[in-house]
């Protein structure tokens, strides 16, 4: 799996997600794996949704793709997802990197824009990659009222796989601290 082929691939998720918002008023959580020369997607329920706003389920799921990825010999991944990206107020640098901010941070933003601390914003998020590379491209959207979404800033980084971690990270050195937590390490094994 080539950077190309994962960019080309990255960038083809981003326009169904723009399609499906405008079609059907939200996109659900999108994972492909490339196995044996053919993408797949991966079949999800609807309510798997609900369960991305909760971090240790979030690493529940992340860490049964994982395991699917080890067990289908995939060359790459493609997660794609319709989140809330936030960008943090001048009260909430006050108590960023806090013991406060951290426990509210992965039960959704609800608590963080009530005190203030944040402002938010749609986007569609797609992380991309093979074994030796990750791709995150973040694109930011506002919807209209005639119910299409006009598409904002664009942010797309590149990572060494030795450089990327978090509980998405599918390929290379799967250790706790490349992973974040204990359970997205026993759903890699």
């Amino acid at each position: 799996m080539t950077r190309e082929q994962l960019s080309r691939e990255a960038n083809g998720l981003i326009a169904v997600a723009k399609a499906t918002v405008e079609m059907q008023g939200d996109f659900d959580l999108t994972i492909l794996i490339h196995a044996k020369g053919q993408w797949a997607r991966l079949p999800f329920p609807k309510e798997v949704a609900e369960l991305m706003n909760n971090g240790k389920a979030k690493d529940r799921i992340f860490g049964a793709v994982r395991a699917t990825v080890q067990q289908t010999g995939a060359d790459g991944v493609i997660i794609g997802s319709d989140t809330w990206q936030s960008e943090t107020t001048p009260e909430g640098a006050k108590h960023y990197d806090t013991q406060e901010w951290r426990d509210l941070h992965d039960f959704g933003f609800v608590k963080l824009l009530q005190r203030g601390w944040v402002k938010r914003s749609e986007a569609f998020v797609v992380v991309a990659q093979n074994a030796s590379e990750a791709l995150i491209i973040t694109q930011k959207y506002q919807r209209l009222g005639s119910g299409m979404i006009q598409l904002l800033d664009c942010k797309r980084d590149w990572f060494d796989q030795s450089k990327f971690g978090g509980r998405q990270k599918m390929f290379g050195d799967l250790s706790f601290e490349n992973l974040g937590s204990e359970a997205a390490v026993k759903g890699a094994r």
